[in-house]
């Protein structure tokens, strides 16, 4: 039983509360600069049921995050990489790519994520 309530609380960890989530914006905006990512916008989406069913998952809540940017391919690989190895549950939804001729090695980037949130602050 323990070793079991241990678990949960390194899982707890791994989720922010609604009261946390400015913290793991500010998370994403790091890990971008690390990765040489030029972040031009982080906008948080709408709080959505994690379960089929009403009610199933009232502790959890699923939230989409667009994040707009200007990024070199390798840059966008290592961000992505700094991603998956964050202590958050994110999950890559959609990623495009656009080629802007004024600025060759550079594209428009957009990727929509989602990440997890706590309800029980």
């Amino acid at each position: 039983l323990n070793e079991m309530k241990k678990e949960m609380l390194s899982y707890e960890k791994l989720l922010p509360g609604q009261k946390d989530f400015p913290e793991l914006l500010d998370g994403l905006a790091s890990v971008a600069k690390n990765s040489g990512v030029t972040i031009q916008a982080i906008i948080p989406g709408k709080l959505s049921a994690v379960g089929p069913r009403k009610g199933e998952s009232d502790f959890l809540k699923a939230m989409p995050v667009v994040i707009s940017a200007k990024s070199g391919y390798h840059e966008l690989g290592r961000f992505i990489s700094d991603l998956e190895s964050a202590n958050r549950f994110i999950s890559l939804e959609n990623l495009s790519l656009k080629y802007d001729k004024r600025t060759p090695r550079l594209h428009d980037i957009r990727i929509v994520l989602k990440t997890y949130v706590s309800t029980e602050d």
